[in-house]
């Protein structure tokens, strides 16, 4: 049996199912038969893993916001449980989003996931739809340093 690895993907709510996410996956799968995909349960990047997790018969696992029970932190709580698990962590940002600063503005939950993993440390790989490329490493370190300030300014 190969070893299990656990990557996470995260985004934004209105980002939808792509050619990009599916191949981004299944190459991963490919390169490890052992792939776990750990998402959130939002609309969005979230459900677009899971469907493409089925499809390619890659196990997932969903953990969800608890709202009821833990309030406003609920949101930045799952993201944590997500980046406890996963050795890598996947970002799809929207295709509306035009500029970097978008990432903050349009979905914080995406930026405090990126935030977390970063701090873990784990290797972080940021889509922006966009700007449709792949962003690199040192500009997502600068958009996580951004968030982690204007968090510590509310």
């Amino acid at each position: 049996m190969s070893e299990r690895v656990y990557v996470g993907v995260c985004g934004s709510r209105d980002y939808y199912p792509d050619d990009l996410m599916f191949a981004s996956i299944e190459r991963l799968a490919k390169k490890h038969p052992g792939l776990v995909i750990v998402t959130g349960d939002a609309d969005g990047v979230d459900t677009c893993a899971v469907q493409t997790a089925r499809m390619l018969h890659v196990p997932f696992v969903v953990e969800t916001a608890r709202w009821a029970e833990e309030g406003k932190p609920a949101g930045h709580n799952r993201n944590e449980r997500v980046v406890a698990q996963v050795s890598s962590l996947l970002a799809f940002i929207a295709p509306k989003a035009t500029y970097v600063t978008d990432v903050v503005a349009m979905s914080p939950g995406t930026a405090d996931c990126i935030t977390q993993a970063i701090a873990k440390p784990i290797p972080v790989h940021v889509y922006h739809g966009g700007l449709a490329k792949w962003l690199p490493d040192d500009l997502v370190r600068s958009i996580a340093d951004d968030v982690q300030r204007k968090w510590r300014t509310r």
